[in-house]
């Protein structure tokens, strides 16, 4: 883990003379780098990833942050499947609403902050790019599962 260098480093004072710390400390909590999108449960998978992988690094990060009295938020992260030529339409899938909220869900209980990669962008299975919320601004909302959970968990949590 990176950020236990990080942290080291911050702590030294050969290092880190005035003891300069920073206010928070943003990780890019992706699911999904080694899924293929063409093989079998991609959302099991996804699940699966979710709660063994991600959590774990969430529960390290915060642990590390915790012990030296920092804030741990995100400054990116969400699906991040890229192999297997079908990219776009597991991303087009009604499931991913569900998963989306899962994985929302999850974060929060490691970060009070998290923000998705990219509010819009066109989905290639040639590229493996389907980070956008949204495939474009005019997509209408009961298309754009990311975007629809993103929106929806969000109300469900405001006062």
């Amino acid at each position: 883990n990176m950020a236990e260098y990080y942290y080291r480093d911050l702590n030294d004072p050969s290092l880190n003379p005035n003891g300069l710390r920073p206010d928070v400390y943003a990780i890019a909590p992706y699911v999904g780098h080694v899924i293929d999108s063409g093989s079998g449960d991609v959302f099991g998978q996804l699940q699966t990833e979710l709660e063994t992988v991600t959590r774990s690094q969430l529960e390290a990060h915060r642990e590390l942050a915790d012990a030296n009295n920092v804030e741990l938020v995100t400054y990116e992260g969400g699906q991040h499947i890229y192999l297997g030529g079908r990219v776009a339409s597991v991303n087009r899938d009604p499931r991913m609403y569900a998963f989306y909220k899962d994985y929302l869900t999850v974060l929060s209980e490691y970060v009070p902050l998290t923000m998705n990669f990219m509010y819009s962008g066109r989905y290639s299975d040639q590229h493996g790019n389907a980070w956008g919320s949204k495939e474009s601004i005019t997509q209408p909302i009961d298309q754009a599962h990311k975007y629809r959970a993103i929106q929806d968990w969000i109300s469900e949590r405001s006062p």
